[in-house]
């Protein structure tokens, strides 16, 4: 199987997860609910709100081997394309595929990554968790990253990896008010052992599909997600 679901609960926050290798990760563009795309995985970062979704820029960086999803023109660097965290460099995941390399770097746009080959390798933009910092998560992610709506109370998603190179798509639980970005962030590091990660766009865009969960969010449409290859 390529991926493996779970669940973890911590301090009454309860997570569902996606369990995958890096090497399974491809990241989509598919301008509707993650739960009508046909495609497993979680859905992806930052973009602007509105209709038709087709001609919303996205926020967030999100390549594939060079290629803006946005655009899917090779190091197409137009606004809104996925080449850019648009506005603020940011915590942004990225996996070499030549080296097996994972991390989390923050960058304005994907030349600022470096990799063995760019013809191999994808990177999602979001918001730092800076799972190893507690003393500066917060100020990362808010101050310097404007993190939306740190304190709601709202339905998170968030992409992660451990030490071995495992990568989780995880979101809260449906049916549940959701959780702060710091419950969040604190239940993934308490449950999942996770390294680092970023948090993606959450609220009604927080959104999941696997064969034994689905969470269409607020029913909107997404510009991306990170998808799993099946």
């Amino acid at each position: 199987m390529a991926y493996v679901y779970g669940k973890a609960t911590y301090n009454g926050i309860t997570l569902h997860y996606m369990k995958t290798t890096a090497s399974n990760i491809v990241l989509r563009r598919i301008n509707s609910n993650v739960t009508a795309s046909g495609h497993y995985g979680i859905n992806g970062g930052f973009y602007i709100l509105g209709e038709p979704i087709e001609s919303q820029p996205l926020l967030s960086l999100t390549v594939n081997n060079d290629v803006p999803v946005g655009s899917l023109i090779y190091q197409d660097t137009s606004y809104g394309s996925g080449w850019a965290n648009v506005g603020y460099a940011r915590g942004t995941v990225f996996h070499d595929t030549v080296s097996r390399t994972i991390g989390v770097r923050v960058v304005s746009n994907a030349s600022q990554i470096s990799v063995t080959n760019r013809s191999n390798y994808w990177a999602q933009g979001g918001v730092s968790m800076s799972l190893q910092n507690d003393a500066n998560w917060r100020d990362i992610a808010v101050t310097q990253q404007n993190l939306p709506n740190p304190d709601g109370v709202i339905q998170r998603a968030g992409l992660v990896y451990n030490e071995a190179g495992y990568v989780y798509l995880v979101m809260t639980a449906s049916g549940q008010l959701g959780a702060t970005a710091g419950q969040f962030r604190q239940a993934i590091k308490q449950t999942l052992g996770a390294l680092d990660g970023i948090f993606l766009d959450s609220s009604g865009s927080a959104q999941m599909l696997c064969a034994e969960f689905r969470n269409a969010g607020d029913g909107r449409k997404v510009k991306t997600m990170v998808g799993i290859i099946s």
